[in-house]
């Protein structure tokens, strides 16, 4: 392949550039300055593997046509219900379009529950936070400790 060819001699700087030429045409499209700083600073800092870098120009490239897509949906949607652009009805933009999925709901949900709950000493341990958290979203207390579990707490 005459992009391993020529990506065998050069510098970390020089790869990064040929790597950003590949991955613009691949997507034929330009690169916003933003994506290329980013794509770039992470080049510098792991130079090896040209398909592992590859493929974070690709997630680059994905992260910011997600954005770009979500936004623009959520003019239409803010549009279509007359509502005010706002934080409340982004987050339920992104809810009824399950763009944050109920599992990942539930997950942040006990884990910023239990963290307020500790920081304001509710329950004399974590045993009883547990417990009152399961019982306030009445779910079993074993999925509260599995979830705490995951998150290390």
């Amino acid at each position: 392949m005459l992009l391993t060819f020529l990506h065998s001699g050069l510098s970390p700087f020089g790869k990064g550039i040929l790597h950003f030429f590949y991955v613009s045409r691949l997507y034929q499209r330009d690169l916003t300055l933003e994506v290329w700083s980013n794509w770039m600073l992470f080049f510098i800092q792991s130079p090896d593997g040209f398909l592992a870098n590859t493929s974070a120009m690709i997630l680059l490239f994905m992260k910011e046509s997600f954005i770009y897509h979500v936004f623009t949906k959520y003019q239409q949607y803010c549009v279509e219900k007359t509502i005010q652009p706002n934080t409340a009805n982004f987050l339920d933009f992104l809810l009824s379009n399950e763009l944050i999925t109920g599992t990942k709901i539930s997950h942040f949900t006990i884990i910023e529950e239990f963290r307020a709950w500790s920081q304001k000493g509710i329950g004399k341990n974590k045993t009883q936070r547990v417990q009152a958290i399961a019982k306030q979203y009445g779910i079993h207390p074993n999925t509260v400790w599995n979830v705490l579990k995951e998150d290390s707490l």
